[in-house]
């Protein structure tokens, strides 16, 4: 861990490149917040995501440590990361897919990520109560740029932060961000299952719902009977990891942009690390695993973590939509309040009756005129997902 810089205010700032020997002050700041905890960041460590470093800091006030905050540092190529199709036939919408590859090839660089690429969510840092506002995202700014300049003297250049995701109905950082000239950008939305009370079990989810969408549901679980569900062990994991990764990649093409990979161990590590904590399923026909799903309850809420199917399967069995059902199952069993399903697959998701939370992040380029550039350049590059929400309930919650 380095020694500890001065920031402003009598604020102090040391980065650390493990979580390890920090674990003890990181979790005073997480509570019981899984996917934020120093052990679920270790387990990243362990199996990195793909062109991913991870870096920590400790902020610090007349000896006491006041926040926390988490860096992951991307070997960012805007052409691998997006799948630029044209969006229709027409010559225009052919030559514009043709512009934009080319201006996205000359996107490369380091990117700072304040949060975690692979998990929708603000999960970059965290401050004890004594820590105004303004003092928070005036230290999240100083201490990427004093990250960044301790960077460059190690001969790693970054060019671009990005600060991620704020719900937009609770972000509170908007005019603090945008006053240090950072952009704000609208992503694809969380689609999350609000968890009704009232459904004891998933005769009462279904109970709730249009007839049309009831019966829709029940033909899908009905095309799943003859799938049998395991829970997966650690010698499971090991000796599925090829498998698993196949139909993992399988998700990921499908993506217009992404900016991780996972590792291929990631699911022992995860596993071997968090025990219980996490639960992985496979799906299995006549003993071949063709899709697997994980969860990890994080205080009241589920968390649909990766999943991989096989394209061959989904559609004579609805893998994914009753993958979806299933961890709706263990959201209503586990007396979760909520249910989150991530982004991606957005119709579908409504369709069981998730709704979308929107979220916003932030980014600053160095280069002044670099930054200015890209108010009008990034959301040229932003896919557009269109989709219609599908309500399967008698009647919109509120």
């Amino acid at each position: 861990m380095d020694d500890a810089s001065p920031l402003f205010g009598g604020y102090n700032i040391a980065i650390s490149d493990s979580i390890t020997p920090i674990a003890s002050q990181w979790d005073r700041f997480t509570d019981s917040e899984i996917l934020m905890s120093s052990q679920y960041l270790r387990v990243l460590e362990l199996a990195p995501l793909e062109d991913i470093s991870y870096k920590y800091g400790t902020f610090t006030l007349d000896g006491k440590c006041v926040g926390i905050i988490y860096w992951q540092v991307k070997d960012f190529s805007l052409y691998r990361s997006l799948d630029i199709q044209p969006t229709s036939d027409n010559l225009f919408d052919r030559l514009f897919a043709r512009v934009k590859r080319l201006g996205a090839r000359l996107i490369n660089d380091n990117l700072l990520v304040v949060g975690n690429v692979s998990i929708t969510g603000e999960y970059g840092f965290r401050f004890s109560d004594s820590v105004t506002l303004k003092d928070r995202s005036r230290l999240v700014h100083e201490s990427c740029q004093h990250f960044i300049k301790v960077s460059k003297s190690n001969k790693v250049k970054i060019k671009t932060t990005m600060i991620k995701d704020f719900m937009v109905d609770e972000n509170k950082y908007t005019s603090k961000f945008e006053h240090k000239n950072y952009m704000g950008y609208s992503v694809d939305p969380a689609m999350i299952v609000q968890v009704n009370p009232e459904w004891k079990d998933f005769e009462g989810y279904l109970a709730s719902m249009k007839s049309k969408a009831r019966t829709r549901i029940k033909r899908a679980k009905k095309l799943g009977a003859e799938l049998e569900v395991r829970l997966l062990s650690i010698e499971d994991l090991k000796e599925s990891r090829e498998r698993m990764y196949e139909m993992y990649e399988s998700v990921v093409s499908y993506s217009a942009f992404n900016l991780f990979k996972l590792n291929k161990d990631y699911f022992i590590t995860i596993k071997e690390r968090m025990g219980d904590a996490v639960e992985i399923k496979g799906i299995y026909l006549e003993d071949k695993m063709i899709a697997y799903y994980s969860t990890i309850i994080d205080d009241n809420c589920t968390h649909g973590h990766f999943l991989g199917y096989d394209e061959e399967y989904n559609i004579k069995y609805q893998l994914y939509l009753n993958i979806l059902l299933w961890l709706l199952e263990k959201a209503i069993a586990c007396g979760c309040q909520e249910l989150n399903l991530s982004r991606t697959a957005l119709e579908i998701k409504s369709s069981i009756g998730a709704l979308p939370q929107d979220y916003v992040v932030y980014t600053q380029a160095q280069n002044n005129l670099l930054n200015n550039a890209m108010k009008k350049v990034v959301p040229i590059f932003i896919p557009e997902n269109k989709w219609t929400p599908r309500s399967p309930f008698k009647e919109m919650k509120s």
